[in-house]
């Protein structure tokens, strides 16, 4: 086995506690021992995101209480994991980073999040301002490493921040949202009129950051599209669990299309819009 040089270091601190935490140390097992110990043992690391592993240097939060502050979803303000790929990796880590920055993203929307870093010395450690540090912290300790299993069937991120070498990188979602363990909130009803067909449609979960833009293109690629000037959308909670309401007029006996459409643009499989035409 060759380690890499952050490896050998954590290698020699493991065997310089009283109790070292691998099983065997003999000279022609302590290879495999430590292998095995740092691949598998919860106790050596945790996994970040699948299948990438990470190594746990000893220190604990109690240690080191400023690191990383995770915001819980219980504030009902989150944003999807993707919507925070995309910014991270697409924009904000691309931006200067020795001054301080802060950028709004998918404002207006259920997306709506502040991505921020702020110098909290004159003089930060200039390794924590690279790009990958920047997504190393952003997208690896404050998006991924923050983990909410129990109430979050969609892997929705709520933020928080981390503070180290003189800056703070900060996500902070906008948005009230449903409790993010909320089921449903999608449906839709067609109401048929002298030839053309009324909807409302609603929904939570999709057409989170574009207005609906999505479900228009889909409609227009399946030949419903919304008749001119007649889309309305909003975005708003509502007492169902629905996160945001369209309506809108189509042509005459388009309900199979606008249910079809709408599960193309996100909707849960089960969706169908009922009523007439």
């Amino acid at each position: 086995m060759t380690a890499t040089p952050i490896v050998a270091g954590h290698i020699a601190n493991l065997l310089s506690y009283d109790k070292v935490p691998i099983g065997d140390t003999s000279p022609g097992n302590l290879v495999r021992s430590m292998r095995d110990y740092l691949k598998e043992d919860e106790s050596a690391g945790w996994v970040r995101t699948d299948p990438i592993r990470v190594l746990w240097n000893g220190v604990t939060e109690d240690e080191n209480p400023r690191f990383k502050r995770c915001t819980s979803l219980s504030t009902n303000k989150y944003v999807a994991r993707e919507t925070l790929r995309r910014a991270i990796e697409d924009d904000f880590c691309n931006l200067a980073l020795t001054t301080p920055v802060s950028r709004r993203y998918h404002e207006g929307t259920l997306e709506h999040v502040v991505i921020s870093l702020a110098h909290d010395t004159p003089t930060p450690d200039p390794s924590v301002l690279t790009r990958d540090a920047c997504v190393r912290y952003l997208l690896g300790d404050v998006t991924d490493a923050c983990y909410f299993p129990d109430d979050n069937p969609a892997n929705y991120k709520a933020g928080g921040a981390a503070t180290l070498g003189g800056v703070t990188y900060a996500i902070e979602p906008q948005t009230q949202r449903q409790p993010a363990g909320v089921e449903g909130g999608s449906g839709c009803d067609s109401t048929y009129g002298f030839l053309h067909n009324s909807y409302v449609v609603w929904g939570r979960g999709w057409a989170g950051d574009d207005f609906g833009q999505n479900f228009q293109d889909e409609m227009a690629g399946h030949a419903c599209a919304p008749r001119a000037g007649t889309w309305r959308f909003e975005y708003g909670l509502g007492s169902d669990g629905r996160e945001w309401t369209a309506r809108f007029r189509t042509d005459a006996y388009k309900k199979a299309c606008v249910s079809w459409s709408a599960k193309h643009a996100g909707a849960p499989d089960d969706f169908t819009c009922h009523g007439s035409g």
